[in-house]
């Protein structure tokens, strides 16, 4: 192969209506493309911290609050019994009361 042979050869390879404006430019987008997609795998191993975060602390929370009713389901029951003890004191009062009134008008008869 000749000289010429091989540079009609190499222009045949390289369309003419190639410039290196079009491969600088193909470059650069392939450059950026590389970049945002590290960039998106970056952000994306950020969110997915932070997803476990709150998933952590959904977790906690909801612990926490489970005792909590627990707590107050508990306290409910003692006020509940407490109330029963004090409405069962006041019919009582009320009985003697109602006794004491009837006591007192037969001594006034």
């Amino acid at each position: 192969m000749t000289m010429d042979e091989a540079k009609t050869s190499a222009r045949r390879m390289i369309r003419p209506d190639i410039s290196v404006g079009n491969i600088l430019t193909v470059l650069a987008m392939i450059v950026t493309i590389a970049a945002g997609w590290s960039t998106m795998r970056a952000t994306q191993a950020e969110h997915d911290r932070r997803i476990e975060e709150t998933r952590a602390d959904l977790l906690l929370f909801k612990r926490e609050t489970s005792a909590e009713i627990t707590r107050l389901r508990d306290q409910r029951l003692e006020l509940m019994t407490a109330v029963s003890s004090m409405q069962s004191d006041v019919r009582h009062l009320v009985a003697e009361v109602g006794r004491m009134r009837l006591a007192i008008e037969k001594a006034r008869e």
